[in-house]
């Protein structure tokens, strides 16, 4: 985390402190430890005009976990339960379903694969046959190889490089 923290640098704006057991029972679900400490310490951001990070605690409601990406992860199921074969995961709160954390300007979602503890859960962007990339890691080393430009996928498309502008949002 403080290899994260250093290439991030200290938020312009300050995080709105976390109700964690509040939000976890909302969910339903613990959420992982790393995302934990970093939305203690950083609010919601839109990274390099492109990568959106959700935060609970976000006034914003496009940016917030407990709305905007809970609405993401209702559409999933949504469309999971009406076109099962197109969908290699099913949605939170199923074992092992996708829940949101985030988004990218080309509308791709950022999920965490509900699968053993949080603390274990994979990222996921995308979410059909067609378009389901699982990174092999969780949510800090997805970000941290983001922002420092080391992962090559279409993901990125022509977003891929280091991180060049971060906009903390309350």
């Amino acid at each position: 985390m403080d290899e994260l923290y250093a290439v991030l640098g200290a938020p312009t704006v300050e995080s709105i402190a976390v109700d964690w057991a509040g939000v976890e029972e909302r969910l339903g679900t613990e959420l992982p430890a790393d995302y934990k400490g970093f939305s203690n310490k950083y609010p919601a951001m839109f990274v390099n005009q492109f990568l959106r990070v959700a935060h609970p605690s976000c006034v914003d409601p496009d940016l917030n976990l407990l709305l905007d990406a809970q609405t993401r992860t209702k559409s999933l199921r949504e469309l999971v339960s009406e076109f099962p074969l197109l969908y290699p995961h099913s949605a939170y709160p199923d074992k092992g379903g996708l829940l949101c954390w985030g988004n990218n300007v080309n509308r791709e979602q950022c999920y965490w694969l509900t699968e053993g503890h949080p603390d274990e859960w994979k990222v996921v962007i995308g979410d059909e046959l067609d378009y389901c990339w699982e990174f092999d890691g969780g949510f800090s080393d997805f970000l941290l190889k983001s922002l420092t430009g080391v992962l090559d996928h279409d993901f990125y498309g022509s977003f891929t490089g280091s991180l060049s502008e971060v906009e903390f949002i309350r």
